[in-house]
């Protein structure tokens, strides 16, 4: 996390900048190391680590257990009830992360505001109390909508089809360690693809105070969407496929060689 938490913090920036003219990532970034530090690039990791913990592994478990109870007779699922699988698990490790979430992106955005709104959280457990006291139990289930399609989209790409491909690559001869490596890289690709543009929703639901700006997930589409189309949703893909796609290959690759141990 510590090594990828620098793209996140970038890619969070970028959307937020959309239609501001705040320039490419390594602009952002250059700025960001000269007004805030070089650890403004890290902001929010308590955030984005305690995220990853409670959603990373929800999300696999639940996923283990969806296939399992699919499973009959031994014979090996189809990719849509891969797809079942992962959808489900998605959609309930985001309800659980969501409080952590809403905090990594507060944290993340706060040194955009103006001064005199900025919170200075200080870690995440600062950051959850700021949230509650301040917008309610609601603020903490800011952006849940699009959370969930994001975490379902994300986990279509990446658990379906990491799961499928091994099967794909089976077929075709592909075994080992390569075959392992290979399914790992086509479920973090598909991954990226597919969550981005719920991701870039989310962002904009959670980094805004409870009943401001947009008042839905499907007014924050219209508006994005008829400011700049549909690659407005997009926007710093490439530093989002640097975040996500390695870190979910590593990840599945990580719970196979665990699997396969255990």
């Amino acid at each position: 996390m510590f090594c990828f938490a620098p793209f996140d913090t970038l890619k969070t920036r970028l959307q937020l900048a959309v239609g501001s003219g705040g320039g490419n990532a390594l602009q952002v970034a250059t700025r960001m190391v000269h007004q805030e530090g070089i650890w403004s690039l890290y902001s929010g990791l308590s955030a984005g680590v305690s995220r990853q913990v409670v959603y990373g592994g929800a999300r696999m478990g639940l996923f283990d257990v969806f296939q399992e109870l699919q499973k009959q007779g031994g014979r090996s699922l189809s990719f849509w009830q891969n797809a079942q699988a992962a959808l489900a698990a998605g959609a309930i490790a985001a309800c659980v992360a969501n409080p952590a979430d809403v905090s990594l992106i507060r944290m993340q955005a706060d040194a955009t505001l103006p001064t005199a709104q900025r919170q200075g959280y200080r870690h995440v457990g600062h950051a959850l109390v700021s949230i509650l006291r301040d917008d309610g139990p609601r603020g903490l289930l800011a952006g849940i909508r699009p959370t969930i399609v994001r975490a379902m989209a994300a986990n279509f790409g990446s658990l379906t089809f990491n799961a499928s491909s091994k099967e794909w690559l089976h077929h075709a001869g592909v075994t080992g360690n390569f075959q392992l490596v290979s399914a790992a890289l086509i479920g973090g690709l598909a991954s990226s693809v597919l969550g981005m543009p719920f991701d870039f929703i989310k962002t904009q639901m959670q980094k805004q105070a409870a009943g401001a700006e947009h008042k839905s997930t499907v007014a924050c589409f219209l508006v994005n969407f008829k400011s700049g189309g549909l690659m407005r949703f997009y926007t710093g893909f490439p530093i989002y496929l640097m975040r996500i796609a390695p870190f979910q290959a590593l990840a599945l690759l990580i719970r196979d060689k665990l699997k396969q141990h255990m």
